[in-house]
């Protein structure tokens, strides 16, 4: 699997048990440790996720004395709603490890009992899959509330350029000059206002990828442990030894099954 990295999930007494038992038994685990990086991965995503929240928050304080403006109601609205939505994807997060670890507690008394071919019921009852759908529609969800926040707060701007340039061009055709009618690209301010946004979006969008990447792994591993709970068909060759087998040990049956005697009776 190359350079394994030492998430806190993979830390889990269970999961380490589940591992060591099914590396015992043959059981290839590379999807399900896939699984687990997934679960470390997001753990280290929705901390950068936290930072940018942090920064909206820095930008919602500088312009905390303006009354009334259109760009802080936007930033004051999206920031509640980030922040929920973030509370809702480590919640998801949380869920889903649970799930994990008793998924591993529960595998570890199927291979002991060989019962791997019950192996879907246990994906039901420990909902992992359901877990990992919250999670990508946490991450759709704010990746729709950061791209509205761009849009309304690039808007703004346009607007306030747009007035911005009427007020020149009164002046302007008031001296005589030409009117300036090519719009004036957004500045630095609307960039710097727009950029925790643009980072939250590239998150939620690496989360999508990396869940989807995740329930593909799930379900990869699904489909080993049932292969590895089905029977190995024989071969010619092992049907045909079994076969002798089973012929021999009736050939010795016969031989050692005693004769029954007969009395000669005088009539």
């Amino acid at each position: 699997m190359g350079n394994i990295v030492d998430f806190p999930i993979r830390r889990e007494e269970n999961v380490k048990i589940f591992l060591k038992t099914a590396s015992e038994n043959q059981i290839n685990t590379k999807d399900f440790q896939n699984l687990l990086d997934y679960a470390g991965k997001l753990e280290n995503l929705l901390v950068q996720y936290e930072e940018n929240i942090k920064l909206i928050e820095g930008q919602l304080d500088e312009i905390k004395e303006i009354q009334n403006h259109p760009i802080k109601n936007v930033l004051h609205n999206t920031q509640k709603d980030i922040k929920e939505n973030y509370k809702k994807t480590k919640s998801g997060l949380a869920k889903l490890k649970d799930n994990i670890v008793n998924f591993c507690k529960k595998m570890v008394e199927k291979i002991k009992h060989a019962a791997l071919s019950a192996v879907s019921k246990v994906a039901s009852v420990m909902k992992i899959q359901e877990s990992l759908e919250y999670i990508s529609k946490c991450a759709a969800k704010n990746n729709d509330i950061c791209g509205k926040a761009i849009k309304d707060i690039e808007d703004i701007g346009k607007e306030y350029h747009a007035v911005g340039r009427a007020l020149k061009n009164i002046g302007r055709i008031v001296t005589g000059k030409e009117p300036i009618n090519e719009p004036k690209e957004n500045g630095k301010l609307v960039k710097a206002l727009c950029k925790p946004y643009r980072l939250c979006k590239s998150i939620s969008a690496k989360i999508e990828q990396q869940t989807y990447a995740a329930a593909k792994n799930l379900s990869d591993f699904h489909v080993t442990i049932q292969l590895k709970s089905k029977p190995q068909k024989e071969s010619p060759i092992q049907q045909f030894a079994r076969m002798e087998a089973k012929q021999n040990e009736l050939q010795k049956a016969q031989v050692a099954k005693p004769k029954t005697k007969t009395n000669n009776l005088d009539i």
